[in-house]
C-alpha cells in the first residue's frame, strides 16, 4: 500500500541494497529498513544516489544526537522556561511526542540571545 509503482518498488530494493552495511543501525521507527521509510528517501530525490545520501544523513543525525532518548536525558537549562512558549502535549497513535507551540508569543530575540543554540536543537 506504500509503494506506489513497479518502478519506485525496484528504487527501494536498490536503495535497501545500497544501505545494507547499516541494516544492523536501522532497526527502530522511524529510521528502519521497511518500505514505508525507504520510500520517502526515493520520493525525496531524484537519483538513488542521493535518496542514499539522504539516508546516511538522517542516520547520522540520529546516532550523534539520539533523538529518541532526548527527552529522557536532556534537562534543558531554567532559563529557556522564561522564552518558549510551548511544551510536550503527550502522543499520537504511533507513540511520538507531540509538541505544541504558541509560536505567536514566541519571545526570538531572548530565546537567541541568551539560550544557547544546541539547547534549542535538543529541546
Amino acid at each position: 500500500w506504500v509503494i506506489t509503482s513497479e518502478a519506485e518498488r525496484e528504487a527501494v530494493e536498490a536503495l535497501r541494497a545500497r544501505l545494507v552495511d547499516v541494516a544492523d543501525q536501522c532497526v527502530y521507527r522511524p529510521l528502519n529498513m521497511s518500505d514505508a521509510t525507504l520510500v520517502r528517501f526515493v520520493r525525496a530525490r531524484k537519483s538513488l544516489k542521493e535518496s542514499e545520501a539522504m539516508f546516511r544523513e538522517a542516520l547520522k543525525f540520529r546516532l550523534e544526537r539520539d533523538p529518541a532518548n532526548i527527552r529522557r536525558t536532556f534537562q534543558p537549562p531554567p532559563i529557556l522556561g522564561r522564552y518558549m512558549t510551548g511544551g510536550w502535549g503527550g502522543f499520537d497513535k504511533e507513540g511520538s511526542l507531540i509538541f505544541i507551540d504558541r509560536i505567536g508569543q514566541l519571545d526570538v530575540p531572548g530565546l537567541i540571545n541568551r539560550v544557547d543554540e544546541e539547547d534549542v536543537v535538543k529541546l
